[in-house]
């Protein structure tokens, strides 16, 4: 919106955004675009339909700049907190040569990042990225082609974060452990959910390897909700 007032313009941007519980599927996004009130999403990621009818949220993976190779989709305001992201996700593979790379893809809340990352087949979970603050990795196989569903799951106690993540094949059923888990002494107390993709394996005018994100609550749909 523009408005002028003798000779003076100003200008405002209106974000709106939904309450928890958040659910998308992505199934009304035009292909091309990203959910409204998305931040950091245009540019990064982009709706299309799977196999013709399954919508999805794709990485952009058609450039190696770093301002695009990865990124966060926030999808709600930086003061929730204490709250459950799930999402189904869908690496695929780029062999070059002999090399051979697979993406990263992931959950985020509170700041927290859940990632499979493919090429040292792995899962992580950080804070402070560029120079994790924590970062608790486990050896991790997972494939190409294959859907995963991610759950993650941040609880403030006593002063500290109690963040808690798992990963498992999207046709299984859940397991009752978490696969992953950190209590952290110094907590990020709120922050936005999102998703998470980083393309590999991409040069200058290449394209990379690309993941899907389908966000997910029981049949494909996805949930973020707050705890008990």
């Amino acid at each position: 919106m523009e408005y002028a007032w003798k000779g003076i313009k100003g200008r405002a941007r209106v974000r709106v955004l939904s309450p928890l519980p958040i659910t998308q599927n992505f199934d009304k996004i035009p292909d091309g675009a990203v959910p409204a009130g998305w931040v950091n999403t245009q540019g990064k990621f982009f709706v299309k339909a799977l196999d013709g009818t399954n919508k999805v949220l794709a990485k952009v993976n058609t450039s190696a700049s770093p301002l695009v190779a990865a990124g966060n989709a926030y999808m709600g305001m930086p003061d929730l907190g204490d709250y459950t992201i799930e999402a189904d996700v869908l690496g695929s593979k780029l062999q070059a040569g002999n090399e051979v790379n697979m993406p990263e893809v992931g959950v985020g809340a509170c700041r927290y990042t859940l990632m499979l990352v493919g090429n040292t087949q792995s899962l992580r979970l950080v804070s402070w990225d560029a120079m994790p603050r924590v970062d608790r990795t486990i050896n991790f196989s997972w494939e190409p082609q294959k859907w995963y569903r991610m759950k993650l799951t941040t609880t403030l106690q006593g002063g500290k974060q109690v963040v808690r993540g798992k990963v498992w094949p999207r046709d299984q059923k859940e397991p009752q452990g978490w696969t992953v888990e950190y209590t952290d002494p110094s907590p990020n107390g709120s922050g936005s959910p999102y998703l998470f993709g980083r393309v590999t394996g991409n040069s200058l005018g290449g394209t990379g390897n690309g993941h899907l994100l389908r966000q997910c609550q029981r049949d494909s749909e996805q949930e973020i909700r707050d705890l008990p």
